[in-house]
C-alpha cells in the first residue's frame, strides 16, 4: 500500500500562500513574527504533542519541529531554509505550523519536511 501523502489545505487569511509552481518564494506575510509565546507552545493532538521551536547552532538561530508522545520526542527535525531571518525559513516554519493547527499527524509532517531536504 503506498504511504499516505501530503493533500494541499484549504487556505483561509490567517494561513500562509503555496509557494507557486514557478518555484519562487513568496514574500512572507508581515504577521509572521518570532513571537517565542506563539512558537514554543506545544499542541496536543491525539495522544502526542508538536511543536514548532527555534534552537540555536553556532550563534545563529533555526527552525525544529517537534513532535512527542508522553516524554518520548519521536520527532526532533531542523526545518530547511537558514537561519529565523531567512523567509523561506520563515514560509517553511509557519507551514509547518498550520499543517500542526490543521491536525496533520507527525508522520506527514515530518515526510514532508524531509521532501524540502531533497530539494
Amino acid at each position: 500500500m503506498p504511504s499516505p501523502t501530503l493533500s494541499p489545505i484549504p487556505q483561509n487569511s490567517a494561513s500562509p500562500t503555496p509557494v507557486p509552481a514557478s518555484g519562487k518564494t513568496p514574500s512572507v506575510p508581515r504577521q509572521l513574527s518570532l513571537d517565542s509565546a506563539s512558537i514554543d507552545q506545544p499542541v496536543a493532538s491525539g495522544n502526542y504533542a508538536h511543536t514548532v521551536r527555534v534552537y540555536s547552532s553556532k550563534g545563529k538561530l533555526y527552525f525544529r519541529y517537534t513532535a512527542n508522545v508522553g516524554h518520548d520526542v519521536i520527532f526532533d527535525i531542523h526545518i530547511p531554509g537558514g537561519n529565523v531571518r531567512n523567509p523561506i525559513a520563515k514560509y517553511r516554519a509557519a507551514q509547518v505550523r498550520t499543517w500542526i493547527a490543521h491536525g496533520l499527524p507527525p508522520e506527514l509532517i515530518s515526510e514532508n519536511i524531509q521532501n524540502w531536504r531533497a530539494k
